[in-house]
């Protein structure tokens, strides 16, 4: 018998007002996969991970994740995303983020043992025990990126959904994520959004290239030549960081 696909999209499409931002898109990720989605700035990544989510609702197609809709497998899922919206004014501490991961879908109740449990947990694997009591408004971009992760991680997900975690993180703090994503990738299956091609390339077995559509590329694939075919625009390679993105600035 088959194993179940962690994620299977089938014929999705998803209209924001009259403008149509994803269609066609069928979509299988199994269990222990890596994979990536790269695309051109308001091609659809992000609406296609909010999908994935169950935060968006396609308006054509089916979503399922590990066989159910979207809605009822979230203690499933752990999510990093990319903007961290927090007031620096509050006084919330790494270990206070960390589990936050344990709410889940649950309402009230405050944390019990196996709760702070988990959370110790995603705070060693993480390495940033000697963080747990420092305000998260103090950390650096590469400290928060730990600490969400390691929110994401404190509530045990199968699956693993990241957008742009290299944002706002240096070279240190890329080599150290890339060593994280590699370790966690042998027990849970995990879905990236990047722009970033030089950094998901050595880890991804797929990469996914999203502009409305969906094509799949094996990381080799991927040169500049075939990523401006894919996308009909003038593209930029930077050597440093092997960013691809379209001019101009249209939202996903």
């Amino acid at each position: 018998m088959a194993e179940q696909p962690v994620i299977a999209l089938d014929q999705v499409a998803f209209h924001y007002e009259t403008r149509l931002i994803l269609e066609n898109i069928d979509l299988t990720v199994h269990n222990g996969e890596f994979i990536s989605i790269i695309g051109p700035n308001g091609g659809g990544k992000t609406t296609l991970l909010k999908i994935v989510l169950g935060l968006l609702t396609p308006s054509r197609g089916q979503v399922r994740l590990f066989g159910q809709a979207p809605i009822q497998t979230r203690r499933f899922v752990g999510y990093v995303p990319q903007f961290i919206h927090y007031d620096p004014q509050f006084p919330v501490t790494v270990s206070d983020v960390v589990l936050m991961g344990r709410l889940g879908g649950r309402l009230g109740g405050g944390y019990n043992r196996a709760d702070r449990e988990a959370a110790r947990r995603a705070l060693e694997e993480l390495k940033i025990v000697p963080l747990a009591n420092r305000l998260f408004s103090q950390l650096s971009g590469g400290q928060r990126q730990r600490v969400m992760i390691a929110r994401a991680l404190a509530g045990e997900p199968k699956l693993l959904l990241l957008d742009e975690p290299t944002a706002n993180v240096d070279a240190e703090g890329e080599n150290n994520l890339s060593q994280i994503l590699r370790e966690l990738n042998k027990r849970m299956t995990i879905l990236l959004v990047s722009h970033d091609i030089s950094f998901v390339s050595t880890l991804v077995q797929r990469v996914l290239c999203v502009n409305r559509s969906l094509v799949p590329h094996t990381p080799d694939e991927l040169s500049a030549e075939a990523i401006q075919d894919l996308y009909h625009s003038h593209l930029q390679i930077v050597q440093h960081s092997t960013e691809c993105f379209e001019e101009g600035h249209a939202h996903d």
